[in-house]
């Protein structure tokens, strides 16, 4: 699939999931779980070992379980969960995919209030115990876990937070295993809850995550912004860890919806906060066969402060056939350092500029926006126009075209009915003799 615009757009309920779960950790585009502690070695981000029907996600997450640990534990703060009466009595149900190296392996959930829960003081603060057993060997397997405990009654069905998994409790083993697609109570606070998927961000660790991510030489992890305060405001990024046994450190990932059209837009923009700087950061842009359309490289100057690398794209403008992307962190050398990543985008195209058209004496307005039916497009012109009107698509496909004369100048206000189209964003163009005009504007549905 084509994209007009430069960028992918995933319609998901970012956070609606089957019997009322959401999404908690999919490693691709849903990451709402605050990893507190963990036992064992977490490793994010890592190459499926075995796509399949069961689990096709490039990214899964592995862990190596802590043998000195008889409860090894991977702790995730979630915020304030709704009401857990039907987890409790079996209406609705947390499941997780599981990659295990054997059946009978026991899987656990506990649901926990921060307040009260510490370590060493079981049961106190464990509101509910969750429990499936593994059926595969060295395969995915997609495990409903069913309530078996409450082992501190006293916490209330709204006072949890906390979300602990467990691999195989009660034993000392250092298996590995992996995991994906948690799912779990819905929240009284989802900090996805409503977000449009914005078009023109590929990926920002927090409610926009529309790449996959495919390789990596080194560890890369959602973290906490090392600093908030500065540039970037956001309050997770990426922090990643080159490897220095590879010269050529890469990090490679592809467009989840497909390839990009660079008609529109020319530049790609990567923050970044560089514990080494300076240092080259190039980005190489590649065909579906990991042919290089374009390497583009930018530099960072400071150590410990966000700044934004800028790429250049003009050379390829009107390419279709971008699907990948290439990250080298310092590349050609052979060091350790770290770094956090954040806001990799394009850029949003301005209006087309008035003094460019003598036809029109202001800017291009829609609303409401976003609409759910009826849509109004406002704009002054100078002079008697005709004007052709087009809504297209995350596809550049135009799902909508009509032909306007404006006899008269001055204000004018178009009406048009969106009801016929899917929910999504779209980019509405207005062409006249002289000039275009366009803006994006997001329809809700039905």
């Amino acid at each position: 699939m084509k994209q007009a615009l430069p960028s992918l757009l995933f319609f998901f309920a970012c956070m609606g999931f089957a019997n009322g779960q959401i999404v908690y950790e999919d490693f691709n585009q849903n990451r709402i779980a605050d990893y507190f502690f963990t036992s064992g070695s977490f490793i994010e981000y890592e190459a499926n070992p075995a796509t399949s029907t069961a689990n096709n996600s490039p990214t899964v997450a592995r862990y190596v379980r802590n043998p000195a640990e008889t409860f090894d534990v991977i702790v995730m703060d979630m915020g304030n969960m709704q009401d857990l009466t039907d987890y409790i009595n079996g209406t609705k149900q947390i499941s997780i995919d599981v990659y295990s190296p054997a059946p009978g392996i026991t899987v656990q959930v506990t649901l926990e209030d921060t307040n009260t829960a510490e370590p060493g003081n079981f049961p106190v603060g464990r509101h509910s115990i969750y429990l499936g057993t593994t059926t595969q060997t060295n395969a995915w397997e997609n495990m409903t876990l069913t309530f078996d405990q409450q082992p501190d009654a006293s916490v209330a069905n709204t006072a949890v937070e906390r979300f602990v998994l467990l691999f195989n409790p009660g034993t000392m083993t250092d298996d590995t295993y992996y995991f994906d697609n948690v799912n779990g109570p819905e929240l009284q606070n989802d900090p996805c809850a409503g977000a449009a998927t914005d078009q023109f961000i590929f990926q920002d660790m927090e409610c926009q995550q529309n790449v996959d991510i495919t390789f990596k030489h080194g560890a890369k992890s959602r973290v906490r912004n090392p600093d908030a305060s500065g540039d970037n405001t956001s309050d997770w990024v990426y922090k990643y860890d080159r490897n220095s046994g590879e010269l050529d450190d890469v990090v490679v990932g592809d467009f989840a919806g497909g390839a990009l059209d660079l008609s529109i837009n020319n530049e790609i923009q990567l923050q970044i906060y560089d514990s080494d700087a300076p240092s080259v950061v190039t980005v190489a842009f590649q065909d579906a066969g990991g042919n290089d359309i374009l390497v583009a490289q930018d530099s960072t100057g400071n150590s410990n402060i966000w700044e934004t690398l800028r790429y250049d794209l003009s050379s390829i403008s009107g390419s279709t056939n971008v699907t990948n992307f290439v990250i080298l962190y310092k590349p050609g050398t052979n060091s350790f350092a770290t770094a956090h990543f954040d806001n990799f985008k394009a850029v949003e195209p301005a209006p087309i500029s008035v003094a460019e058209s003598g036809a029109w004496s202001n800017t291009l307005k829609l609303w409401p926006n976003p609409t759910t039916g009826q849509a109004n497009i406002e704009f002054t012109l100078n002079q008697a126009e005709v004007l052709t009107f087009q809504v297209l698509d995350i596809t550049g496909k135009t799902v909508m075209q009509w032909t306007e004369t404006v006899a008269t100048a001055g204000e004018q206000q178009v009406q048009f009915t969106t009801e016929s189209l899917p929910a999504g964003v779209y980019l509405m163009s207005v062409q006249g003799e002289s000039t275009v005009q366009s803006l994006r504007f997001y329809h809700l549905g039905q």
